[in-house]
Formats: C-alpha cells, structure tokens, sequence
C-alpha cells in the first residue's frame, strides 16, 4: 500500500475507533436509563454486545494499519502491509 493509501486509511480507522467509543457511550446511557424506568433492555444490551465487539473489529484494524505504517517508515510502504508482528501467521 502506498504511503498517501496508508495514511488516509489510517485516518479513516482512528475516526472509526473515536466515533465508536461515543456510540458505545451512548448505548450505555440508554441501557441505564432503561434499567432507571424499569423498562425492557434486552435490545439495548444486545445492540451494546454488538457495538462492542465491533468496536473492537475497529480497534484491531486500526492497530494493524499502525504495524504498516510503522514497518513502512522502517522498510518502505511497498511491504508496509506485509509486517506481521510474531506470532501472526
């Protein structure tokens, strides 16, 4: 990946990560107020389970564009994307 490619899409990925941590801010708000009025929160924690674990699809992702980018400053963007950390296979 090219380093402008990498840079948007590491851009992109950190917006994602700060947009998600509001939504899962939000969800939670509704979840507690829900539990306050004594109302039905199954949805509400259901959807919360979800934006929580895409949140951390996001989170992944971002830390996987900043392995590249950091490989790409060490050993150029062309095998940015190809750095694995250790164990990765």
């Amino acid at each position: 990946m090219k380093r402008p490619a990498l840079d948007e899409s590491l851009r992109t990925a950190r917006l994602r990560v700060a947009l998600g941590e509001e939504h899962l801010s939000r969800q939670r708000r509704v979840i507690l107020d829900l539990e306050s009025a004594t109302g039905d929160f199954d949805r509400a924690r259901d959807l919360l389970q979800t934006l929580e674990a895409t949140q951390q699809m996001f989170i992944a992702h971002l830390e996987l564009l900043q392995r590249a980018s950091q490989a790409g400053a060490e050993t150029g963007p062309q095998d940015a994307l190809s750095a694995r950390p250790a164990g990765d296979a």
